[in-house]
């Protein structure tokens, strides 16, 4: 019965190209919405639940083996017939983070319905592990279970061009009504770039907040790039302001420059600073990068695996690019300033990984038109590469640069009180619920453009106190030779001061 169905809903487009069709589906097998299995039944006063469907795993062969895709819904007391997706990064994050940062923004009162699909993989969809408890240690026996559970047919399933069509699907089968509207984040960019670029008609507006450029991105480039924005930033310890708004994890970074300052001069006020610093951020000699296991059947909040399968098989370069080998990012990583530690088998890994091949839509950039927001000390995404994105789908597509602020516009901005960019991205998504002035940019201009580094404002104490446990980050003295309490080349010295800087890159640059 079910092999039937699924050929029926198999038909060949105008080139003789065999294509599934995506409604058909969804009509055929709309979302039964049921309680979150480990999740409350109410947060923020949305009521939550969820909806698995399941779907080919292969779309060419429909009719075969079949996984789990998910997604969670937050719904508000007084639904308005307006529906925001959410769609997460990674490659490999959950939907339920993104759903958890937008949820705090977007007030229930609104009326918004807020859906986070997972992306094949990870979260609940069927998330891929390297073994039977969903362990993320990616080693060469990883890529071994990998194709022993999935077989690289199967394996290479789990891409950006799947997750578009399960997006389609899980669109069409959640019953919203109204005006449909979606919000990327990161990786989803790229992710909703391809959905849009399949699949232009399905919603109303589209906002990328932190835009992937699909022409100019590639890991390989990643550290390099990330580090050019460090210096970007620390130039800033040049200038101070005289009043920040209300507090969030945003002025954190600010303590960076601090932190490296106490690290080179050492003296004895520094290492009882340092030592609260490292064990506040739960960082020790005896920490450990690696993942733990989860339930086989449980939800994967970040999937490593799938992270390097779309990572090593269409992320790995930009546009003709040609190949890097293992010296060459080595010499890359020790040119830059900060940067996360860079794995010795990084080249071997991704040689022995069984990548799919590239599709027609890598490279495509999808015509519809979208929203673009991205923050000038945006490491991971840079503000040149969306300026850039912008520059060549004007006709389609705006942008706005949010000063000052890093990777994903919500989590750094919106978060400590500044609403603008919310404002901005509620106004495109929907127009009619919100007041005219809410669309207009000059409320960019409001945005503080310049970091208080030593705490000389109220919110600059705040964080020092919280991550250093001093008012002052830099410390009361006027000195900046460095002590005689930890020799410079003293082993630990040396790890404290790599594992910080291995920190504070994933803790400024945004690294996932």
């Amino acid at each position: 019965m079910v092999v039937v169905l699924f050929t029926t809903l198999i038909f060949k487009n105008i080139d003789g190209v065999i294509s599934f069709n995506t409604q058909a589906f969804a009509l055929a097998n709309p979302c039964v919405w049921s309680t979150c299995e480990g999740l409350p039944a109410e947060e923020l006063n949305y009521t939550i639940s969820c909806c698995n469907l399941q779907v080919p795993l292969n779309y060419a062969k429909s009719n075969q083996s079949l996984i789990r895709i998910s997604m969670v819904r937050f719904s508000p007391p007084n639904p308005n017939n307006n529906t925001l997706f959410l769609l997460n990064g990674g490659p490999g994050e959950a939907g339920l983070g993104a759903i958890g940062v937008v949820g705090q923004l977007i007030p229930a009162e609104y009326g918004i319905t807020l859906i986070a699909p997972d992306h094949r993989g990870t979260g609940f969809s069927s998330p891929l592990g390297c073994d039977e408890h969903n362990s993320q240690i990616v080693t060469m026996d990883c890529i071994t279970y990998l194709t022993n559970r999935w077989t690289i047919e199967g394996l290479n399933q789990f891409s950006t061009t799947s997750a578009a069509h399960d997006l389609s699907i899980q669109i069409q089968a959640s019953q919203s009504t109204g005006r449909i509207a979606i919000l990327a984040l990161s990786y989803g960019t790229y992710w909703l770039n391809r959905f849009l670029d399949i699949y232009p008609n399905l919603v109303q507006a589209a906002v990328m907040d932190s835009p992937l450029n699909p022409l100019l991105h590639g890991f390989t480039m990643y550290n390099i790039r990330a580090a050019s924005v460090a210096l970007q930033f620390l130039s800033y310890c040049h200038y101070q302001i005289e009043m920040f708004q209300s507090a969030g994890y945003h002025y954190d970074r600010t303590v960076i420059p601090a932190v490296i300052f106490r690290l080179n001069r050492c003296n004895q006020e520094d290492v009882a600073t340092l030592d609260f610093f490292f064990n506040a951020q739960g960082l020790s000699p005896t920490s450990s990068n690696e993942t733990s296991p989860s339930d086989a059947n449980g939800l994967v909040l970040d999937s490593d695996a799938l992270f390097n399968n779309i990572a090593f098989s269409e992320l790995w370069l930009e546009f003709n690019q040609s190949e890097v080998d293992q010296q060459t990012l080595n010499t890359w990583q020790n040119a830059t300033i900060i940067a996360p530690d860079l794995r010795s088998d990084f080249v071997a890994l991704r040689q022995a990984w069984p990548k799919y091949p590239l599709d027609e839509y890598r490279y495509h950039l999808a015509n519809s038109s979208v929203l673009m927001i991205a923050g000038q000390l945006d490491g991971a995404t840079p503000l040149d590469f969306a300026s850039h994105l912008a520059s060549i789908t004007g006709k389609t597509r705006t942008l706005y640069s949010i000063p000052l602020s890093g990777h994903i516009i919500q989590s750094f901005i919106t978060a400590t009180g500044y609403t603008c960019p919310l404002h901005l991205i509620l106004s495109w998504a929907f127009p009619a619920l919100f007041p005219s002035e809410w669309n207009d940019p000059a409320c960019i201009r409001d945005l503080p453009t310049t970091i208080d580094f030593v705490g000389a404002t109220v919110m600059g104490q705040m964080s020092s106190m919280k991550l250093l446990n001093v008012s002052l980050p830099f410390g009361s003295t006027n000195t900046s030779q460095p002590g005689n309490i930890a020799p410079s080349h003293d082993s630990a010295s040396l790890f404290i001061s790599s594992l910080c800087l291995t920190y504070i890159s994933r803790f400024f640059l945004g690294i996932q």
